[in-house]
């Protein structure tokens, strides 16, 4: 009775350690994120993202702010890749996104995931 009561309460922290590892997995996120000034100082408008993890990651869109009107394109700034999304970042690749609104929620979609990222 004792070793089936052991096997029980082994098991059930078995399951509970591979729910955290998978919740903690899908909470996480390989970006690093950040507001910067675009045109002016405190201007808050542009967005840059680095890739901090273990494997290339592809960014298919930036929204600022849940609106259309504020669109966020990729910019060619010092020590930052420009072009268009999507866009391929190796790890440790940053690139800075200029938006057209001060940014306070930014959603960054990719290839693995949707990720929101809030500013004050």
């Amino acid at each position: 009775m004792r070793f089936l009561r052991f096997m029980g309460w082994l098991t059930l922290g078995l399951v509970g350690l591979i729910v955290l590892a998978v919740f903690a997995d899908e909470q996480s996120t390989p970006l690093e994120v950040r507001r910067i000034d675009n045109f002016v100082r405190g201007d808050g408008q542009g967005i840059e993202i680095v890739n901090i993890g273990q494997a290339p990651i592809t960014i298919k869109k930036v929204q600022v702010n849940e609106r259309a009107e504020c669109l966020a394109t990729p910019g060619f700034v010092f020590g930052s890749r420009g072009g268009d999304f999507p866009m391929t970042l190796k790890i440790g690749d940053k690139v800075t996104a200029i938006g057209s609104c001060r940014a306070i929620r930014v959603t960054i979609v990719t290839d693995k995931q949707s990720v929101s990222y809030s500013f004050q």
